[in-house]
């Protein structure tokens, strides 16, 4: 048994797998595509106008299709990065009315609500929600990838190991770098993690490399959620049998 959150997120991940697995296809296959005029069978001028400007040669399919695949690898992280972080804000959400320690799960992040805020709100797990909405958001502002991780393990009480978290925790923080730097690794991130590839300045995406950050997060994510299972942090309805 799972989490319908655990559920959602597999569901997903599997998803964004097709989607680089169909793109390898296509990188593999690209002779075979191979029309008469132009690059690929079926493009036409009429409907692709970039495609069709190009001459007929393997050297100029080689060039977009492997700009296809990098587009899709960097898509690939950046989707996984959200998904993750969809995930660490739906186990706070449910997990809250069921944490003991309730200081640990609030931990350093202060938060602060007006009577009309309260009085507003219809039940308990209504209020709980609220709370944990301005805990998850201040974590977020920290905009630390090893903070997110590593304080939700701590405010839940769970024991997922630093080895589990240690082997995702470079490929979320790519996911950064791709967003704000084109992928070019700064000295911070390159003492931090020395054994990521890079490739003419910038980090080295390829089928294998996003294959391993499918495997590392997939891994995460399910420790996690087999421990707040244990910890009977889930409720009945957000279980997924």
């Amino acid at each position: 048994m799972t989490s319908k959150g655990y559920h959602r997120f597999n569901l997903r991940m599997q998803k964004f797998r097709e989607d680089i697995e169909l793109t390898d296809v296509i990188f593999r296959n690209q002779i075979k595509m191979r029309g008469n005029e132009h690059l690929f069978r079926s493009v036409t001028e009429e409907h692709h106008p970039r495609l069709s400007a190009y001459d007929n040669t393997n050297h100029n399919r080689i060039l977009v299709t492997t700009h296809l695949k990098r587009t899709m690898y960097v898509a690939f992280i950046k989707d996984l990065y959200e998904e993750v972080t969809e995930y660490v804000r739906y186990i706070l959400m449910v997990s809250a009315e069921n944490v003991e320690n309730v200081d640990r799960l609030i931990g350093e992040h202060t938060v602060n609500f007006t009577a009309n805020q309260i009085l507003s709100l219809q039940t308990r797990t209504d209020i709980v929600k609220m709370i944990m909405k301005q805990v998850f958001r201040k974590l977020e502002n920290e905009k630390s990838t090893p903070n997110l991780i590593k304080k939700t393990n701590n405010k839940l009480g769970l024991n997922v190991s630093d080895a589990i978290i240690d082997e995702a925790l470079p490929y979320l923080e790519i996911r950064h770098l791709l967003v704000h730097a084109d992928g070019k690794p700064d000295e911070i991130f390159s003492q931090r993690y020395p054994n990521v590839e890079i490739e003419r300045g910038r980090i080295k995406l390829n089928f294998p490399i996003v294959l391993q950050a499918y495997n590392a997060i997939n891994q995460l994510v399910e420790e996690f959620d087999r421990q707040i299972m244990a910890a009977g942090y889930v409720p009945r309805n957000e279980i997924q049998g």
